[in-house]
């Protein structure tokens, strides 16, 4: 099917017409006849004497405008056919000379590469709009897949705050207890005393037999040697919920817009002690023994909040682990080489943290490490995938890991290194500088170094 794109028609008599505007091609307005063997041929076709021409003279428009001479022409890019050119004279037969028809090529050939490049603009504009809805559209999946992921996330931080809180209050609420149940035996020797301060004030003489009566009642000589020890105790049950109140503003420092300067011991020990109720014994495993080889730390610059969640997140993955081989056990499995039974209990499980400091390198190192069951390379190489989990449904997410090795590799320009034997155990290495304000220096001139280092990072969780 034809489409009649420009049209000009010059009479010497009247002003020359000139249209735009595309029409479809009919018997009206072109000789159909003539185009369809052009298409078809891929030649041109020149009459000079139309009438004399019996090829075309059934055609419609041949017959009813009656053209003394006619040139139609193919107009072809890259062998494919893009147009047709088609003249025709009414007043004047052979009017198309060879000067003329030379003249005529060129005009096609110029025709054809216009509009080769006005096909290829089209295809061009057509693809950026393509373009331009799939980056909308990529965008729009974008920001839901972030609005997801900031969900998952939020959901994994609620349920591990609930496990935290819910531990934590079991640490207060054993002092708490313990200090209650005292204060009854404090206030029945407070009052005694008062009783007995009463009397004295009442008596005449301090050797009446009604105070030795009272003294002996109120059994004087064991209240005096019993009285400060329960204070003592008391003091020590308050202390206990004072340490417990430092160790949560410090596990829970919220980081400003820049670094501070910490001791990274003490969010180390806040760690632990949030999570002191989950090292306790279980159903089917003994206590989590926890050895801590500390070197003498400077205060790092660091963000000490974000560095809290990489140990919690650390040390909850080897609870977690022991906690998975003890349920196995129980159910028929094998023990790890490293730990052993007391009683029907898996027992030695251990976890290992160790600080140093690199005065060279102005780095500090943090190993965090297990006798649990150790992970296999095809585990250990993708623990810091985003979303990859070993857990069963419903006990993780898989950003714990990922979300700390982004804490430390682009938050602080440390690196987070993993090594691990099936059986055997697994150890975290996490090497931030001491001063994260001028990582930068230290991570690009340590980059070529660690090439080789860091190229196992997607490895990844006790386990």
């Amino acid at each position: 099917v034809f489409q009649v794109v420009a049209i000009e028609q010059v009479d010497a008599a009247s002003i020359p017409y000139r249209s735009l505007t595309p029409i479809p091609a009919d018997e009206t307005c072109v000789p159909l006849s003539l185009l369809n063997y052009v298409a078809r041929t891929n030649t041109s076709v020149l009459l000079n004497d139309v009438s004399s021409d019996r090829t075309f003279a059934n055609d419609p428009y041949i017959q009813r405008v009656k053209p003394k001479s006619m040139l139609c022409s193919p107009i072809q890019g890259q062998g494919k056919l893009l147009g047709i050119l088609y003249l025709e004279n009414v007043l004047t037969a052979g009017a198309f000379t060879d000067d003329r028809l030379g003249i005529l090529m060129l005009i096609c050939a110029q025709a054809a590469i216009a509009l080769d490049n006005a096909e290829l603009y089209n295809t061009l504009r057509e693809s950026e709009q393509r373009e331009r809805e799939r980056a909308a559209e990529l965008n729009q999946s974008l920001a839901d897949l972030q609005e997801a992921q900031l969900q998952v996330i939020q959901s994994e931080k609620m349920a591990t705050l609930g496990q935290l809180v819910a531990g934590v209050a079991h640490e207060i609420n054993n002092p708490i207890g313990f200090i209650d149940a005292n204060l009854c035996h404090a206030r029945g020797y407070v009052d005694d005393l008062l009783e007995l301060i009463d009397l004295y004030q009442s008596s005449e003489s301090t050797d009446s037999e009604e105070i030795e009566a009272l003294l002996e009642d109120i059994e004087f000589e064991f209240l005096r040697d019993d009285l400060p020890k329960l204070l003592a105790s008391m003091k020590i049950g308050t202390d206990r919920i004072r340490q417990i109140s430092k160790s949560l503003r410090t596990f829970s420092r919220s980081d400003t817009s820049k670094p501070v300067a910490v001791d990274l011991h003490e969010g180390l020990d806040s760690t632990l002690m949030i999570l002191r109720p989950r090292l306790k014994f279980t159903e089917h495993r003994t206590d989590i023994e926890i050895i801590q080889q500390y070197d003498s730390l400077p205060p790092v610059v660091c963000y000490a909040g974000q560095l809290n969640q990489v140990f919690t997140n650390t040390i909850a993955n080897a609870i977690d682990a022991f906690d998975e081989i003890a349920d196995r056990y129980a159910a028929g499995g094998s023990i790890p080489a490293g730990l052993r039974l007391e009683g029907h209990k898996l027992a030695g499980c251990q976890i290992t943290i160790a600080t140093a400091i690199d005065p060279d390198r102005q780095e500090v190192t943090i190993r965090i490490g297990d006798n649990g069951p150790g992970m296999p390379p095809e585990v250990r190489d993708r623990i810091f995938e985003r979303l990859f989990t070993t857990k069963a449904v419903g006990k993780g997410t898989g950003l714990g890991m990922s979300i700390s090795h982004q804490i430390v590799v682009e938050t602080h320009k440390g690196r987070l290194h993993c090594e691990s034997i099936l059986g055997e155990g697994t150890v975290f290495e996490i090497v931030i500088p001491v001063d994260v304000q001028t990582g930068d220096e230290v991570a690009d001139g340590a980059a070529d170094g660690a090439a080789e280092e860091t190229g196992n990072e997607n490895e990844g969780g006790l386990g």
